[in-house]
């Protein structure tokens, strides 16, 4: 389990986007458990939970590569 990480407004953040990719976000503001975040790439923002979150780039890669290898078929297509 990761450890609690204080994030504050300004803070850049990582997510593991549908266990394919990791993307950059800026943190808009906090309230609990949950974070809004601004895409760095596009307009528009997400609320997630704290838990999803990854302060830097390696940690969110670290868990994207754990989460497929615990799959041995790899990406499955939904269709």
């Amino acid at each position: 389990m990761k450890e609690e990480i204080q994030y504050k407004p300004g803070d850049r953040v990582y997510i593991v986007a549908n266990n394919v990719s990791v993307k950059e976000f800026e943190i808009i503001s906090v309230q609990d458990e949950y974070c809004t975040l601004r895409d760095m790439d596009r307009y528009g923002a997400i609320r997630l939970r704290k838990s999803r979150l990854y302060k830097n780039k390696e940690a969110a890669y670290r868990a994207l590569s754990e989460s497929t290898k615990n799959n041995d078929r790899g990406f499955i297509r939904p269709y």
